[in-house]
């Protein structure tokens, strides 16, 4: 892996602790009252600040001296993407401080995950779609834009279906039945970005087979309506309190 690509790649890296993070509270709420669950919001605000000050840490370890400032100087882009991964985890911290616990602030606390998960994977475009200006030697187009395609067909593999799952059996007993919505439409947002971003690659540097475009497209129409269903679903089922 070139340095340009571990730059990049570690800068936009929050959006998908975000969405991780986010994900594993929707699940963890479906067993536990809001009162305790709604404070777990506060790991989506810290993950962020965490990675970056870690990363800030390890700079000149990971890259030769004046690397990484230098090649962010040069991309204000990418340094305003990764502001907005800090601030928009705020969204849903603040929230599981001072909101009153009732019905419609539960849903609310969901829908706050899910714009921040949104938000972030917006500046996690914006950083992987930036690295198309990068030079040649430092980014093989092909490999990134199937890099992104296979990332997005594992998280449809796997994590969807045990999302799923998971929230099919526990929901008979939950507190939150409708908390599994809000963690499948999570999922599909970075789902949607990591296709999205794939599609871009391919398409601008004309690096993909015939079927790849096509393919992208029906994955992205499927789970793009399965984001819409898993959004509708959460604003009208009740919660149980």
């Amino acid at each position: 892996m070139s340095r340009a690509e571990k730059l990049w790649t570690a800068l936009a890296r929050p959006a998908v602790l975000i969405v991780v993070v986010s994900w594993l509270i929707a699940l963890v709420s479906m067993l536990l009252p809001p009162v305790r669950w709604r404070w777990l919001t506060i790991g989506v605000g810290i993950m962020a600040p965490l990675w970056f000050g870690w990363l800030y840490l390890r700079a000149e370890t990971i890259f030769p001296a004046g690397y990484a400032r230098r090649r962010l100087r040069a991309r204000p882009i990418a340094l305003a993407a990764a502001a907005l991964m800090v601030v928009v985890g705020w969204g849903p911290a603040y929230w599981g401080r001072t909101a009153p616990v009732d019905a419609g602030d539960v849903r609310t606390g969901y829908f706050a995950l899910l714009v921040a998960c949104a938000v972030a994977c917006l500046g996690h475009a914006v950083v992987q779609v930036g690295r198309l200006r990068s030079a040649a030697d430092e980014f093989d187009a092909a490999e990134h834009g199937e890099s992104l395609y296979l990332r997005g067909y594992g998280w449809i593999l796997f994590v969807l279906p045990i999302t799923l799952l998971f929230g099919w059996i526990v929901g008979f007993f939950a507190f939150q039945p409708a908390a599994k919505w809000a963690a499948v439409a999570i999922v599909t947002v970075l789902v949607l970005t990591f296709l999205l971003e794939a599609a871009a690659v391919k398409i601008v540097t004309k690096v993909h087979g015939s079927m790849d475009i096509p393919i992208i497209v029906f994955f992205t129409i499927g789970v793009g309506a399965l984001l819409v269903w898993s959004v509708l679903r959460l604003g009208a089922a009740p919660l149980r309190l």
